[in-house]
């Protein structure tokens, strides 16, 4: 019996060890398939949000939806381009908003909440990364991805920080990013978005004109 007893506890710690070392496995894996390269080029994230609201009495749950295109130039520079808007933040960390009148410069305030969730190192978030799951290649829509999911922190850097659901997709053969999505769900809100990645070289971005 003791030999039995023995034998089953190697066994878990083997297993244990086993699945440590898988996880750290995934999250490596991850961590280097994620990470922005200069030699990948820049780059467009073309996101479209789907808000549905609670149900009501009187809302019947509709959904609105709303897009906005992003486009970085490795290192640091990035533009985003909504219906209403334009924002410019060069390399040199200078942001600057158009909301249909003249170039404004920001202030350090509003910068600092844009560049803490700017792409720069990762093509998609991982602020508190956890239960990473490490899926292979995946078949999504009659193509093949390798996919990736896991739970991180948006909005860091306001008062009421949230926990998004994140499945990120990559070119098993140019191990670069093709889309995603992201879930997350606010006073009973459910908000979704739908990610689309473009490499482009012709991409520039430059100081806005006055």
């Amino acid at each position: 019996m003791r030999r039995t007893n023995a034998g089953l506890a190697l066994a878990g710690s083997l297993l244990l060890m086993g699945t440590g070392v898988a996880r750290a496995d995934c999250a490596a894996e991850f961590a280097d398939i994620n990470r922005v390269t200069l030699t990948a080029g820049s780059y467009e994230i073309a996101t479209t949000i789907s808000i549905t609201p609670p149900r009501t009495m009187d809302q019947s749950g509709q959904v609105a939806q709303s897009m906005h295109v992003t486009q970085i130039l490795p290192p640091r520079s990035f533009r985003v381009r909504t219906r209403s808007a334009e924002i410019i933040v060069t390399e040199d960390d200078r942001g600057w908003v158009n909301a249909g009148g003249p170039w404004l410069e920001m202030s350090k305030e509003k910068l600092a909440d844009l560049l803490e969730e700017a792409p720069f190192n990762g093509y998609f978030v991982t602020k508190d990364q956890r239960d990473l799951e490490c899926q292979g290649v995946q078949n999504v829509d009659g193509k093949s991805y390798l996919t990736f999911v896991y739970a991180a922190v948006v909005n860091v850097r306001t008062k009421s920080p949230q926990t998004t659901q994140i499945t990120a997709y990559f070119d098993p053969a140019t191990r670069l990013p093709v889309g995603g999505q992201t879930l997350v769900e606010v006073l009973g809100a459910r908000i979704q978005a739908e990610m689309i990645y473009k490499f482009d070289s012709s991409i520039r971005i430059e100081l806005p004109s006055p």
